[in-house]
């Protein structure tokens, strides 16, 4: 088990049907298309400390997501874990 460490996440972006998928940081899905506008996909609701990751269909037409919840950093960090 590793204390105090960074979660590092996978990028946030599918190429799906002539578009990207992406996901900002309050967990809402956005398609951003080639002629530049963006639209909502879905949201998946977030808090704090909290990440999404998703996965989508090669069409774009499915979404599914996980979200991952991690423990706050303590400092100064514990003397014997």
């Amino acid at each position: 088990m590793i204390f105090d460490a960074g979660a590092i996440m996978q990028p946030e972006a599918r190429v799906v049907a002539g578009g990207v998928l992406y996901a900002d940081g309050g967990g809402r899905v956005r398609r951003l298309s080639i002629a530049g506008s963006s639209t909502d996909v879905s949201t998946f609701s977030i808090a704090v400390q909290q990440e999404v990751s998703f996965a989508s269909s090669a069409d774009g037409a499915q979404v599914m997501a996980v979200r991952f919840s991690f423990p706050p950093l303590k400092s100064p960090p514990p003397a014997n874990p």
